[in-house]
């Protein structure tokens, strides 16, 4: 329990980010005309962040059932490359966490963490770290959309400043943790990707420039993540 308890601690970065844009989640939804119980279980059953919003904004659309289910996975098919990433870490045998469960709370902002921090900890103890980190942020994730369905009523008529705040966490979010995994990711794999994604946002769709944009930069990322593994066995 002392590595849940210190994964718990090392994401309260993520739960401070998740707590608003939980919040602002529920408060979407419900101006959108899900139920509070639809809601809640969009974010313990589905829990993919931006995709969430997606989600609400396809179904207040009046968007079929197909097309909202293809965008939601088109959205998240960077975990393809997320999951190989930090599975080479978990290497111990004898830990009893299943990696089905740690899957499910991998998030991008605690792929991110995990990725700048995984290394320093000890390998026969990271999936409780690492499973510490996700419980925090779906934690904080649950709680700020609860909030959000209690307290949208009230905050309806809020001022604008309010709603443009509680929008602007995430992307704020992103950068911060985007800062902390450029210590362990080679800053050109970064530019790469980036550079790839802007290169075919004229000639394709956003999600599509995303998606091959994170895979140049995947492929250009295999030499110096072997390396870095071979460094970690020895």
């Amino acid at each position: 329990m002392r590595y849940v308890a210190a994964g718990l601690r090392d994401s309260l970065a993520i739960v401070a980010g998740y707590l608003p844009v939980g919040f602002s989640f529920g408060l979407t939804a419900q101006h959108a005309g899900l139920s509070p119980w639809m809601t809640m279980a969009v974010s313990m059953f589905i829990y993919a962040g931006a995709s969430q919003f997606v989600l609400v904004g396809l179904v207040s659309a009046g968007a079929g059932i197909f097309n909202t289910l293809l965008a939601i996975l088109l959205i998240n098919v960077r975990h393809l490359f997320y999951g190989p990433a930090i599975a080479r870490f978990f290497t111990a045998t004898k830990e009893r966490l299943p990696l089905a469960v740690l899957a499910y709370g991998l998030t991008d902002e605690v792929f991110a963490s995990a990725s700048g921090r995984m290394a320093e900890i000890p390998s026969s103890v990271r999936r409780r770290w690492f499973f510490g980190v996700a419980l925090g942020a779906y934690s904080a994730w649950l709680t700020g959309t609860g909030l959000g369905i209690l307290l949208g009523q009230s905050l309806t008529a809020g001022p604008m400043w309010l709603n443009q705040t509680v929008s602007f966490v995430l992307p704020a979010l992103f950068v911060s943790l985007l800062l902390e995994l450029m210590r362990s990711v080679s800053l050109a794999v970064i530019v790469s990707a980036a550079l790839i994604t802007l290169v075919l946002l004229p000639f394709t769709a956003v999600h599509w420039a995303m998606l091959l944009g994170m895979a140049g930069g995947a492929f250009l990322g295999v030499p110096s993540m072997k390396k870095q593994g071979a460094h970690d066995e020895s």
